[in-house]
């Protein structure tokens, strides 16, 4: 369960509702906040599905992926935008991904970010995109 205002147990309780030896898990994508940003609620399911990609994509995917490219998300209408991809300052929706790949396995993926994203600046409307 998500608790508090913190991104902390959203890797641990994504994990456990994609249980692969169980049963059906979510082929996906987490994008794991490492710090708050004042008006985003880390408890707001719009919040969390904005973060998590349907897909299955390690860091060396979506490197390979151009400037004001699109992930779709959990989110309905919503993608996040890749706003810069050189080698040392990789941003989507302009946040860092600041440890990628920190957890990969056959169906999940979870990369760090520098902080939350922000759906109501980038996600569906591309008119917004830099």
């Amino acid at each position: 369960m998500i608790s508090g205002d913190s991104f902390e147990d959203w890797s641990e309780a994504f994990l456990t509702t994609n249980d692969e030896v169980n049963g059906l898990s979510l082929t996906s994508t987490l994008f794991l906040p490492k710090t708050s940003v004042a008006g985003i609620n880390a408890t707001s399911r719009l919040v969390a599905s904005y973060h998590i990609v349907p897909q299955c994509l390690n860091f060396s995917d979506i490197s390979l992926m151009q400037p004001l490219s699109r992930l779709p998300t959990l989110l309905n209408g919503n993608s996040i935008v890749i706003t810069n991809n050189s080698a040392s300052d990789f941003t989507l929706d302009g946040v860092l991904i600041s440890e990628p790949d920190l957890f990969v396995s056959p169906s999940i993926v979870i990369h760090r970010i520098a902080s939350p994203f922000n759906f109501s600046h980038y996600g569906g409307d591309c008119r917004k995109c830099p």
